[in-house]
């Protein structure tokens, strides 16, 4: 039944091709049917064997070598598996008769063909046979080339074997000879090569001479090369390993002279231009490396010893492993010096703002930077922040926080470049640490992290805080000096680093502004007459003067000029702090012998910083204040008789004498304008040693009720602030 396109209309199918007539009546017309259909026949028959032999993937002529072999080995039943499929397609004897003489025309012409492809596949497995064995007689005279013996037996056998193939791929004797030279060459030149490359140059030197009448002019240049090359590298490998054995002292590493003069005495006298130049490249690259490890074990020195502050905490630092110790630098030093005093570490101020610069400015430098360096000169909490920051630089993260901070930071340093302000300045760093306050406490407060107005908020508030209009720090517009922008500096308000919040690095705050309140005008008030002093008043001031202010101290000798230039004003100033920091400690020695500073024993050759004097006077006077407080409370308890006045009676056995010298340990005797305390007096006036100004006094008062003149021992303890303490002895008490 047709096709139906519709459901009505069927189509009608064409009908099939009619075979060929099976019974042969001898006309013309079926011969030549017969004669069309054989040459179809042979048509598909030949393009079988073409395929078989040519086809340019699975074909016997694209094989090599064993596969040919193989593959001609298998197409001889292909074809003749072909020819039988093609003759039984044949009808009838004629077209059989007609198709099998074409067949075995084509079959010998494929025959024909794969012994050609035999021939070369012979030929091409002969010579990789040969190849193989060359190479194997190449390898065993480049492990044998120090045994003479054996590299004649290899070469004879390389020889043959040459020879072999040129009989078997009919070479004439002029190629033979020019094959085997050639290949015996790259036996005795792989040799020497090899032996070049195992550094010793000597051996095969000695060798290259013996087999260089066997070496082709070609590989002979190229070894000489190979030699230059190599004595160069040997040279450098030379120096290089000299270099490597000079001493790192913790000191400092040595310096660029010091290789340069080492590589000098290493250059050979006959290096070329080109050697000379190599071994100061090497050179260079040695001082680079000795500067990398000096640094790199200032670094683990830091690190150690603060974790061995840690394990070890109270203990002397000269108990410290010396490997440790003696690679400190002077701000390690001060450092560890700080943790011991307080207890942690101290960030300190300029280090601080150098990396919040390249954090912020330069990452990628600030990806480089060796925090382990300065571990002791961050806190915890800033080395945590700094480590963070180059942990997502490396990484290529993005830390929100770090990006907000980066944005307020840029904002107020264009803000502060705009108001003529010094960016690297104190008043930067003070807005900056504000605005990390900021950052770290707003989402505590607000409950949300900030977004870009609420930074610009709290840049803004920054810097109106630090260098606003009603500021000390403001210049009035024409540039004149105000003096009402002066302010007193208050008792004991000396500034620190603000804190908290990743909020290191800020300095003193800025002082609020004065008013600009003038001085009253004069009135009737001032033109009053003075009004009558009472007698006797004049001298109960000046006593009163006398005991509660301390003596005046005659000025201080001007320093002498700076002759020297900056370098030697420095050098004086150290040697100045060193002197004060040696009595300092001197003192603390002799009042508290037990005390935890003197457990940091001073680094020989750093002078102390500034802080570090600061920390021993702060420790002398709290010392000595309570020594004095303490003494004087005893004292007091003794008291057996108390009067109104600032005068206490006290007796039995206690020594006043033996009272003032204990309590005038480490202090200085000073005068007085008048009185016992005079120079030349029979009193003892000292100031205590410390920043209080503490005073002690002893001397021989007058017994007014007996009319004796220097006879009641009596003991002065003056403390600034406060009315002075007197002890007077009476035995009859």
């Amino acid at each position: 039944m047709g096709t139906t396109i519709y459901p009505t209309v069927p189509v009608a199918q064409p009908a099939a091709e009619p075979w060929p007539p099976l019974s042969d009546n001898g006309d013309e017309h079926t011969i030549r049917v017969d004669e069309m259909f054989a040459r179809q026949l042979d048509n598909e028959f030949s393009a079988g064997v073409r395929g078989l032999l040519h086809d340019p993937e699975s074909g016997v002529a694209a094989q090599s070598g064993e596969a040919a072999l193989e593959a001609i080995a298998g197409a001889l039943p292909a074809l003749n598996d072909l020819k039988e499929r093609t003759l039984a397609q044949a009808i009838g004897p004629r077209q059989r008769g007609i198709l099998e003489p074409l067949i075995e025309t084509r079959l010998d012409w494929a025959a024909g063909t794969l012994g050609q492809l035999a021939q070369r596949a012979t030929i091409e497995v002969d010579d990789a046979s040969v190849a193989d064995r060359i190479a194997g007689l190449n390898q065993d005279a480049a492990t044998s080339w120090h045994d003479p013996a054996y590299l004649r037996k290899l070469g004879r056998t390389a020889v043959e074997e040459l020879r072999y193939q040129g009989e078997r791929r009919g070479w004439d004797a002029a190629e033979t000879d020019t094959r085997v030279r050639a290949g015996l060459s790259d036996l005795y030149a792989g040799a020497v090569e090899t032996a070049i490359g195992q550094d010793d140059l000597d051996g095969a030197a000695g060798f290259y001479e013996h087999a260089r009448v066997v070496i082709t002019p070609e590989r002979q240049a190229a070894i000489d090369r190979r030699f230059i090359r190599a004595r160069a590298a040997a040279a450098y490998r030379d120096v290089d390993r000299d270099m490597a054995g000079i001493p790192i002292e913790p000191a400092g590493p040595p310096g660029a002279d010091v290789f340069a003069e080492r590589a000098a005495e290493l250059t050979p006298e006959d290096a070329s231009d080109a050697v000379r130049a190599g071994i100061a490249q090497v050179a260079a690259f040695a001082h680079r490396r000795a500067e990398r490890q000096w640094q790199k074990q200032q670094s683990d020195a830091g690190v150690a010893a603060l974790e061995w502050a840690q394990k070890n905490a109270g203990a002397s630092l000269l108990k410290m492993p010396p490997d440790i110790r003696d690679w400190l630098a002077p701000d390690q030093w001060r450092g560890l010096e700080a943790f011991y005093i307080e207890g942690r570490l101290a960030t300190d101020r300029d280090l601080f703002e150098r990396l919040d610069r390249l954090l912020v400015y330069e990452p990628d430098a600030f990806a480089g930077a060796d925090l382990a360096r300065h571990r002791l000169s961050l806190d915890d909490e800033d080395h945590a922040r700094f480590v963070g920051g180059q942990k997502a630089i490396t990484d290529g993260t993005s830390d929100p926080a770090f990006i907000r901070y980066r944005r307020a930071r840029l904002d107020a340093d264009r803000t502060l470049e705009a108001k003529g302000i010094d960016t690297d300045g104190p008043v930067a760093a003070t807005v900056r640490a504000d605005i990390r306050d900021g950052l770290h406490s707003f989402e505590a407060i607000e409950g949300r992290p900030p977004n870009g107005q609420d930074i610009a908020v709290l840049v803004a508030e920054a810097i109106d805080r630090s260098v606003g209009e009603d500021s000390p720090a403001a210049t009035p517009a024409n540039g004149a000096f105000d003096p009402g922008n002066i302010i007193l500096a208050q008792a004991g308000g000396g500034g620190s680093r603000g804190g908290g919040g990743g909020g290191s690095g800020r300095g003193p705050q800025t002082p609020p502004a004065a008013t600009s309140q003038r001085p009253p005008t004069p009135g009737p008030g001032h033109n009053q007459p003075p009004r009558e002093i009472p007698p006797g008043l004049p001298n109960a001031i000046e006593k009163w003067r006398r005991w509660t202010q301390p003596p005046v101290q005659p000025p201080a000798a001007p320093p002498p000029p700076d002759i020297a230039g900056p370098r030697a004003a420095a050098e004086q100033t150290a040697e100045e702090r060193a002197a004060i920091y040696d009595t300092y400690r001197e003192h603390l020695q002799e009042l508290d012998p037990d005390n935890a500073l003197l457990k940091l024993e001073p680094v020989p050759g750093v002078p102390p910083d500034r802080n570090t004097v600061d920390s021993y006077e702060r420790e002398v006077t709290r010392v000595v204040k309570k020594k004095i407080d303490d003494r004087t409370a005893e004292l007091k308890a003794q008291s057996t008789y108390s009067n109104d006045s600032d005068v206490r009676t006290i007796g039995g056995e206690v020594d006043l004498r033996f009272e003032f010298d204990k309590l005038k340990i480490g202090g200085t005797r000073i005068y007085k304008a008048r009185g016992q305390y005079k120079e030349g007096g029979s009193g003892e006036l000292y100031a205590l040693p410390g920043s209080d100004g503490l005073q002690v006094g002893f001397r021989m008062a007058h017994d007014m009720q007996k009319g004796t003149r220097g006879s009641v021992p009596t003991l002065e303890i003056i403390v600034p602030g406060r009315d002075p303490v007197k002890f007077h002895y009476n035995s009859e008490r």
